[in-house]
C-alpha cells in the first residue's frame, strides 16, 4: 500500500493548521515551548532568566513554574519538549540568539511552539490515516481522517500550541498502529516493540494515558494472549514509568509531580459537563462524535481482524477516560475552547466512527445525519482556530447556552492582527526597512 496519502494528508493539515498565522496558547504551554530554548541556547534546564518576565506577566504568578532551591523549573511533564529538543538546535548557529533577551526568547518560542503543535497534529493525522486503511476502504479511511483532522480539537486545541494532548495523541496512534501491523502478521517483532513502546511513551506525554496503557494491556491479555507481546509492553512500561517516577520523587517529592489535586468532583456533574455543557461539551463542540456511541455497539461485533482488538482498546481507554475527568473538579479545563481534557481520546473515537460507518452509509437519513455534524463540527474548529479567544467563558457562565463560547467568539469575528502583522513584515523587508515589532504581541496571544 502506498503512503503517498498519508503525506498528502500531512502536508495538506499543515497548511491548513498554520492560515491563521498565529498560535494560540496558554500559561500551561509556555513551559514546552520554552524549555528547548533553554537547552540548546543556555544549556540548562530551568527558567531563571524568564522568571521575573512571566512572573510580571501573569499576574505576579507564573503557576506553571516549579521553584526548588534557588531556581524554577516547568511544573507540567517534560518528555515532549525533550524530545522535540533537537529540532531547536539551528537556533545555536543564529547569530547573536545566545544574547536573545528574556521578552525576544518567548517570542521565538510562541511562533516555533506553532510550528511544531501543528506538525504533531499534523503527523497524528496521517498515521491515523493509516491505521483506519487497514480497518476500511482507503476513501472511508480518507474521510475518517479529515474528520479528525478538521472536525474535532485536533484542530482547534493540539495544533495551536504545546498541549501535552497532540503529543499524547501521535503517541496513542503510533501504539495501535504498530499493533495493527503486528496483529497483521505476528512475526513482526519489531511491530510488537513499536506497540509498547508508544503506549508507554504516551504516559510520559500525558499522566492519564496510563489509563491507554492499561486498556490495551488488559485487552491484549484477553483477546491476543501471545506473552512476549505483553513481554514488550512490560518492559516498556517499567522502563518509561520508572524514569518518570524517578523524575518526580526527584523533582516534586511524590510520583503524582506537580499534580496534586484529588479527584474528588462530581462524577455526574463532569460528565454531563464534558458532553453536552454548551461551554465544553464534546457533543456540542463536534457532534459528529456522536456516531462512536453506535460504534461503541458495532465493535464488539467484529469477528476477526485488527479491529478485534484494537476497537475493544478504543472503547475501555475513552470510557475511562471520560470517566476520569469528569471525576476531575475542574472538568472544563481552565481557559481553553472546547472539551480540551478529552482531546486525547479524539483518535480512539474515530476509530469507534468507522466501527459504525457501515451502518451509517446503509441508510440515507444517516448518511445526510453525518454530512450535517461534519459540517457543523467544521464550522465549530474554524470559530475556534480564527475567532478566539476574542470571546472569554468565564466559569460562573458553563451552562449558560445564551453565553455559549461558539457564539460568543463567532459573533466578534476572525482575528485580523496576525495577518497585518505578516503583511507589514513583509513589506518592511521587501523595502529594505528595519522591521516594526510593535504589534508582534499579538503572535503570543
Amino acid at each position: 500500500m502506498t503512503s503517498r496519502p498519508a503525506l498528502k494528508l500531512f502536508l495538506g493539515a499543515l497548511l491548513l493548521y498554520n492560515v491563521n498565522f498565529r498560535p494560540i496558547p496558554s500559561g500551561d504551554t509556555l513551559p514546552a515551548a520554552l524549555l528547548p530554548l533553554q537547552l540548546v541556547l543556555h544549556g540548562r534546564a530551568n527558567f531563571d532568566n524568564c522568571q521575573p518576565l512571566l512572573k510580571q506577566n501573569y499576574g505576579g504568578d507564573a503557576y506553571f513554574l516549579y521553584a526548588k532551591g534557588a531556581h524554577y523549573y516547568s511544573s507540567y511533564p517534560v518528555a515532549q519538549p525533550l524530545l522535540l529538543t533537537p529540532l531547536y538546535l539551528p537556533l545555536a548557529l543564529a547569530p547573536g540568539a545566545r544574547r536573545w533577551t528574556s521578552g525576544t526568547e518567548v517570542l521565538a518560542a510562541r511562533i516555533l511552539e506553532k510550528l511544531m503543535a501543528s506538525a504533531i497534529a499534523s503527523a497524528s493525522v496521517a498515521c491515523l490515516f493509516l491505521l483506519l486503511r487497514r480497518l476500511s476502504s482507503e476513501r472511508r479511511a480518507l474521510l475518517l481522517a479529515a474528520v479528525y483532522a478538521f472536525a474535532t480539537n485536533t484542530w482547534s486545541t493540539s495544533s495551536e500550541a504545546l498541549w501535552q494532548h497532540g503529543a499524547s495523541q501521535l503517541t496513542i496512534v503510533m501504539s495501535l498502529l504498530c499493533l495493527a501491523r503486528f496483529l497483521e502478521d505476528q512475526s513482526r517483532w519489531r511491530a510488537a516493540a513499536g506497540a509498547g513502546l508508544f503506549a508507554a511513551l504516551s504516559v510520559a506525554m500525558r499522566p492519564t494515558d496510563i489509563l491507554f496503557y492499561a486498556a490495551s494491556l488488559a485487552v491484549l491479555s484477553w483477546r491476543v494472549r501471545r506473552p512476549w507481546l505483553l513481554a514488550w509492553y512490560a518492559a516498556f512500561g517499567i522502563l518509561i514509568g520508572g524514569s518518570l517516577a524517578l523524575y518526580n520523587v526527584r523533582m516534586f517529592g511524590n510520583l503524582r509531580g506537580a499534580y496534586r489535586q484529588p479527584f474528588d468532583g462530581n462524577v455526574w456533574s463532569g460528565l454531563a459537563g464534558l458532553t453536552v455543557s454548551p461551554s465544553h461539551g464534546l457533543f456540542v463542540y463536534s457532534p459528529v462524535l456522536l456516531f462512536a456511541l453506535a460504534g461503541a455497539y458495532f465493535c464488539w461485533r467484529q469477528g476477526s481482524g485488527p479491529g478485534f482488538v484494537l476497537w475493544p482498546i478504543a472503547l475501555l481507554f475513552s470510557a475511562s477516560e471520560v470517566g476520569l475527568c469528569a471525576r476531575w473538579p475542574i472538568w472544563w479545563g481552565g481557559d481553553c475552547y472546547g472539551p480540551r481534557l478529552l482531546v486525547d481520546m479524539l483518535p480512539c473515537l474515530i476509530l469507534l466512527v468507522a466501527a459504525a460507518l457501515g451502518w451509517i452509509v446503509r441508510y440515507q437519513v444517516l448518511r445526510g445525519a453525518f454530512a450535517v455534524t461534519v459540517v457543523f463540527s467544521v464550522g465549530v474548529q474554524l470559530v475556534g482556530a480564527f475567532c478566539f479567544p476574542r470571546g472569554f467563558q468565564k466559569p460562573e457562565r458553563l451552562w449558560d447556552w445564551a453565553h455559549c463560547p461558539i457564539v460568543e467568539n463567532a459573533r466578534q469575528g476572525a482575528t485580523l492582527v496576525p495577518y497585518r502583522v505578516v503583511a507589514g513584515f513583509a513589506g518592511d523587508l521587501l523595502h529594505g526597512r528595519a522591521p516594526d515589532t510593535e504589534h508582534t504581541g499579538i503572535l503570543i496571544r
